[in-house]
Formats: structure tokens, sequence, C-alpha cells
């Protein structure tokens, strides 16, 4: 049976027990002298509430409450369930994810969601390492003078995004990943090799034309010299006020994958003073394991057929 618990008994007719009520809540409780019976609470139906509630709330609060609260949250389909109704995973997904703790899994998120941090410019240059910073310097703008983002991207939630933007000589930063410590398993990046999809945002000026360059590299390890894949994508635009997206989705790399180097350039082609270079924003790194799953159930289908 589950653990008990329930309101304080108190000895019925105790006036100590109202004084301190009172002291305590400035009122007097007229239910503060009955006495309760303990409540036992089966683990199922314990599971069944607690999964609702918020997961800052579980491990800082709820998982201290008793044994019964920690031994339930501590189950591994509570965390499993969890992701299922809060982060999207289907049982397709799960059908690669062997041996996975998934309270971590949960917490870091390493699949379906952007691994790149501060990825629009509202933390300035935070998790950025800048390689190049000529002309007048990087520089986080308001995209002022250009289009509404969301109008090319479809999401609301992207207004009044910030983007960086480059000046006249060139501007070139980078970051790099750590697919290990953001969460992934190595089964999962060796075994499946999920797809990975990458893309940016970026946009001239509309007194300006640009020059802009991304690249991102798959690694075996962070200082490795040779990438396991690489892909390169320049584009030069002239004076204008459009965004334009550059994509790329990686597929069939080989194993051994363990870190994502992602690096961006740009500067203005008139060799202005000031900021009229490329502005980029909405960087992404995302690993797909929905459309892998989807990708292996069809080839099965294939092969069975």
């Amino acid at each position: 049976m589950g653990q008990s618990w329930g309101r304080t008994p108190h000895e019925s007719g105790s006036g100590k027990t109202q004084g301190r009520s009172k002291a305590v809540y400035g009122v007097d409780n007229e239910y503060s002298v009955e006495t309760f019976p303990p409540i036992e609470v089966p683990d199922e139906i314990l599971y069944e509430v607690l999964k609702w509630v918020p997961a800052e709330d579980i491990v800082k609060s709820c998982v201290y409450v008793c044994k019964q609260w920690r031994d339930v949250i501590n189950i591994q389909m509570f965390w499993k369930e969890k992701c299922i109704h809060e982060l999207g995973y289907t049982n397709e997904i799960f059908h690669f994810l062997v041996d996975e703790d998934f309270k971590k899994l949960y917490f870091k998120r390493p699949y379906q969601n952007n691994l790149i941090k501060n990825p629009d410019a509202r933390e300035g240059f935070s998790h950025w390492k800048i390689h190049d910073n000529g002309g007048d310097k990087w520089r986080v703008d308001t995209a002022a003078g250009c289009n509404p983002i969301e109008d090319y991207t479809g999401n609301k939630l992207a207004k009044r995004t910030l983007c960086w933007v480059t000046s006249y000589a060139e501007c070139s930063k980078s970051q790099t990943i750590d697919l290990l410590e953001k969460g992934c398993s190595e089964h999962v990046l060796d075994d499946v090799r999920p797809e990975i999809h990458v893309s940016e945002w970026y946009a001239a000026r509309p007194d300006c034309g640009i020059k802009y360059r991304i690249t991102v590299q798959l690694l075996r390890n962070k200082e490795a010299k040779i990438a396991v894949k690489e892909w390169t994508f320049e584009d030069t635009k002239p004076a204008g006020s459009d965004w334009f997206k550059a994509e790329h989705t990686f597929s069939n790399y080989e194993p051994g994958v363990r870190f994502i180097r992602y690096y961006h350039e740009g500067k203005d082609i008139k060799f202005w003073s000031g900021w009229y270079g490329a502005k980029m924003t909405l960087s992404s790194v995302i690993l797909d394991l929905k459309h892998t799953s989807s990708k292996a159930s069809s080839e099965g289908s294939s092969k069975a057929s």
C-alpha cells in the first residue's frame, strides 16, 4: 500500500493548539483541533497525479515529500511518459532509444530540439567564439530596414527577433556542440545516426549588398581538422529587404560523430564604415529522430513487400 499522510492530528479542544494556529495564520482555525485519519494513496494514483506536475516542481519539491513520492518519481517509465506527453516523443522514436535514462532525456532534450545556444542574439555573443572582428566589428541589431522575419518563418514568435550584423571587413564566429554533453547517446549517434538539420536566416540591407557564408562540420573530436562530413554555403546578395534561409540536412554519415561545429561569416560589398554587412539569426541544429523513424518504417515496409 502507499505511504500515509494527512494533517497532523490534534487533541480536540486544545486551546494551546488554537492559539498557535492564530499566531501562525492570523485567524482561528476551526479545523485545527480536529483529528483527521491518515490517507493512503496507491502508487498508481500518485503516479497519475504527479505526471501532470511541472518538472521543475517535481525535482525541487515533490521528490522530497516522502519516500513513496521519491520512489514513484524515480521510476524510468514516469519520465518516459513525461517525454511522450510534453515533448511529443512517439513509440517509433523510443524504438531507437535503447537503455536511455529518460529523466536525463527529458531535461537535456537532445533530439527534436535546437542544440544551438543563443541562436538569435538575445544574449549578445554568449556561447559564440569570435574569430574575425573586422571593420567596425560585430554588432547586435534589431534588423531595422529588413522586412519582418516572421513573414518568412511563418512563426509569430519570431517577431522582434534580434540578429547579428557584420561590418565592412570580414566578421566570423562559431559554436561547437558537444553531442554527448547535450545528452545524446553513443548508440543513437553511431547506430541510428539521425538526420541532422542545420539552418539559418540571413539578409542584406536596403542600401548595401552583402557576402555571407556558413560552414557546418560533423566531427569525431573537438579539435579534429578533418570532418566526417561538411557542408558549406556562400551567397552574395544585392541591396534588399528580404530574408533568405540557408539550410542543409546531413544523412548517411559515418559513425563516430561527437561534435558539430557551426561557423558563419559575412561582410558588406561596398566597404562602408558602420554595419552594412550580412545580418544573420535563428541559427539551428536539430537531430531529427522523428524523420529518421518515419524513414526507417517506410524502408522496412518496402523490404517486406
